[in-house]
């Protein structure tokens, strides 16, 4: 496939975390308003398999610190998902875009555009309705920054 993708991961804790385990993968495309969560878990949308599936074919997909926390679980827990050359990192874009702005989250930046990044005060180790809410809020957070940042980039 030639998507282009916006996504995101979710797992029970951060990299340094010996048994950590890949929840759900969150997937929509750049041009449209989709959002599928992927998860083994009947909360969720489709199979987790099959959002990897997605990754591994995509043409191209932005994550937001995807190549600090992102990339390196998912090679860590699913290898040969997402090859580097695939992935864009929207906080480094970021960074480049707007280096004078004091913070670059994506929570940041929902506030500034109206696509608000939800917030989760679950417990990661289980998947809950809100938690899949969570979840999928972060794919259209995160594709509101990517437009963005295209736009800004390319001086539009």
């Amino acid at each position: 496939m030639n998507e282009v993708l916006v996504g995101d991961i979710e797992t029970n804790g951060l990299l340094d975390k010996v048994d950590l385990k890949l929840h759900m993968v969150q997937i929509g495309t750049l041009a449209g308003e989709d959002a599928t969560v992927y998860g083994d878990h009947d909360l969720c949308d489709a199979p987790l398999k099959e959002g990897l599936e997605r990754l591994r074919d995509c043409e191209k997909a932005y994550f937001h610190n995807g190549l600090d926390f992102d990339y390196r679980a998912l090679v860590r827990w699913a290898p040969g998902t997402l090859r580097r050359e695939q992935l864009v990192d929207t906080l480094i874009m970021a960074r480049m875009a707007f280096p004078h702005r004091h913070r670059h989250s994506l929570e940041s930046f929902g506030a500034d555009s109206g696509s608000y990044k939800s917030t989760y005060d679950g417990d990661y180790s289980e998947i809950t309705q809100d938690f899949v809410d969570y979840s999928r809020q972060d794919v259209h957070a995160g594709r509101a920054l990517a437009r963005l940042l295209i736009k800004e980039l390319q001086g539009q």
